[in-house]
């Protein structure tokens, strides 16, 4: 079966750590990096959901008459917002840290 591969129980299994093990920890100290990290995830599982239910959505795809092969696209816009959210992850973090020689 093409959906137990290496690249889908990998991102299943870093989905799960960044959203129970990580984002939880990272949302103690930035909100927004807590929630950025719980959509990083999130895009991980549905790239692997994608994957899973290839052929529905290739069906689905093709009725649209493109003229380029939608599945190919599926990967590669997974992987434009999952380093999206992880940058934001990382930009929401910093930016709520307490400015340099300020103390609370």
């Amino acid at each position: 079966m093409y959906f137990f591969n290496s690249g889908s129980i990998v991102s299943l299994i870093l989905a799960v750590i960044l959203g129970f093990v990580v984002a939880p920890r990272l949302a103690l100290f930035s909100r927004v990096g807590g929630l950025a990290m719980r959509l990083a995830a999130g895009t991980l599982a549905v790239g692997v959901g994608l994957e899973f239910a290839g052929p529905i959505v290739a069906n689905f795809l093709y009725r649209l008459q493109l003229p380029f092969e939608p599945m190919q696209l599926i990967p590669t816009v997974v992987g434009i917002f999952f380093w999206g959210f992880l940058a934001w992850s990382v930009l929401g973090t910093v930016q709520s840290a307490p400015a340099k020689g300020m103390h609370s």
